[in-house]
């Protein structure tokens, strides 16, 4: 209220004004177009519809949507903990782009987001790029899937077609053929597997003699 700023002009551009507002500083500008990115290729409001939700709802200040945003920013910003969500929790281009609202609403914390993912333990990070890469690159790419911090994540260099993609994907397909088993005769896979031991005792564990008649077995047979 009745709030009266003077920005500065520096000399050398008159056109220039600089102010010291924290509500209008950021650090990661880039957020923004980020969260435009999500927008167009449609991929939260595909997992919020594949992801169950068991809070109260009228008690959430995040919803889904916001923290699986705030998720995918801070990986694709190069922030590698939850914790750092604390810190860029009143920075308004990261409010803009995880806010479901207006981004007025502060960045979920680090406690937030770990306990989203415990209950989202199906969800993955996938990253995948068009252009090979090289050692050094492989390398880190090699380096995210490794970090357990987090959802699980798939990343791969080199894909140039639907081929490379299903194969990428290949962890998040559903078993096409489900394992099919021949019909086992166990009586006589035991026996094959236990042809050191007496006949005797083989016979009896397998007509359900007591305990104490096969212990009578093994003392006769040693």
């Amino acid at each position: 209220m009745g709030e009266t700023l003077q920005p500065v002009t520096p000399g050398f551009n008159r056109s220039l004004r600089i102010e010291s507002r924290p509500d209008r500083l950021t650090g990661d500008a880039g957020a923004v177009v980020l969260r435009e990115i999500l927008e167009r290729s449609g991929i939260v409001p595909w997992m919020v519809a594949r992801l169950k939700d068991p809070r109260r709802q009228e008690d959430v200040t995040h919803d889904l949507a916001s923290l699986i945003r705030t998720g995918v920013l801070l990986a694709a910003q190069g922030w590698r903990d939850h914790d750092d969500a604390d810190a860029l929790r009143h920075d308004p281009a990261s409010r803009l782009a995880t806010s479901s609202s207006a981004g007025l609403t502060p960045l979920a914390d680090g406690g937030g987001l770990r306990r989203a993912e415990r209950k989202a333990w199906n969800a993955y990070l996938v990253f995948l790029a068009p252009s090979p890469g090289d050692y050094g690159e492989n390398i880190m790419v090699g380096g995210i899937e490794e970090d357990l911090v987090g959802t699980r994540k798939i990343a791969r260099a080199g894909i140039a077609d639907a081929a490379d993609v299903r194969a990428a994907l290949l962890p998040l397909l559903a078993i096409q053929n489900a394992p099919r088993l021949d019909a086992v005769d166990m009586p006589a896979e035991i026996r094959l597997r236990t042809t050191e031991l007496p006949s005797k005792l083989v016979d009896g564990f397998l007509s359900g003699a007591s305990e104490n008649t096969l212990l009578q077995l093994l003392e006769e047979g040693q």
